[in-house]
């Protein structure tokens, strides 16, 4: 019987909105902040087997998404996966 593959992460791509620049912890004021969105997989650690052995956490399973962070589009999915084809 083969052994099926487990997932440390979640699998899910989705589009993040990634802030880069300062923020003054004590007073939560940003400064030079530069966003951009970013296609990547949801990577959310996974602990339970059931979302190990699917390789899709709680949130994504439920469908949450909020501004700044949601399932990619088939399109940008497929854009990512070309992006991203393992070389030998």
């Amino acid at each position: 019987m083969k052994k099926q593959k487990l997932f440390s992460e979640c699998q899910v791509i989705r589009v993040i909105r990634v802030g880069k620049g300062f923020i003054d912890l004590s007073t939560g004021k940003t400064k030079d902040m530069i966003y951009k969105e970013e296609t990547r997989n949801c990577g959310t650690p996974l602990f339970s087997n059931d979302d190990k052995e699917n390789g899709i956490c709680r949130s994504c399973k439920e469908g949450w998404e909020t501004e700044g962070n949601r399932f990619a589009t088939s399109e940008e999915t497929q854009e990512f996966n070309n992006e991203n084809i393992p070389t030998k």
